[in-house]
């Protein structure tokens, strides 16, 4: 599909942060916004996405050291 939705959960050592993103793409341009952010004590990190050849990439870049990131994509029909 060319649109996702994406629940996302970050974590480090004492911090946590919960999300969801929509991504969205029109095979050369990727679009997405994060809402519904949660965060405990710090952000953790920032996302980013982009178009590799057939694929969208969707990039984390912590700011905290020890951070784990779990996605799950939320599966719709069009």
């Amino acid at each position: 599909p060319r649109s996702t939705p994406l629940y996302s959960s970050a974590a480090s050592d004492v911090y946590k942060r919960q999300e969801e993103i929509l991504l969205t793409h029109n095979g050369t341009t990727v679009a997405m916004t994060t809402y519904g952010q949660i965060l405990l004590d710090s952000n953790l990190g920032t996302f980013d996405a982009a178009i590799s050849g057939n694929d969208v990439l969707l990039k984390f870049t912590p700011t905290k050291t020890n951070t784990s990131v779990k996605l799950r994509a939320i599966r719709t029909q069009a």
